[in-house]
């Protein structure tokens, strides 16, 4: 499937800050994400997001926003 992103946003950055495997199938991820949307200033996505693998591949399961 495809993500679905607001028009006009321009990805700046991707810091990858840490990463976890969960068990052998199961893993977090934290990240940074700096983006553009029009002429407006930078921002940024902070998110710690959880992962799986089916059938050899790592699919998004959710997300949360940790303060700071």
């Amino acid at each position: 499937s495809e993500l679905d992103f607001e028009p006009g946003v321009r990805w700046l950055g991707l810091e990858v800050k840490r990463h976890r495997l969960d068990g052998e199938d199961a893993a977090t991820v934290e990240f940074v994400a700096r983006y553009r949307v029009g002429g407006g200033s930078a921002a940024r996505l902070h998110e710690l997001s959880r992962f799986v693998r089916v059938d050899g591949r790592w699919l998004y399961v959710d997300g949360e926003f940790p303060q700071g």
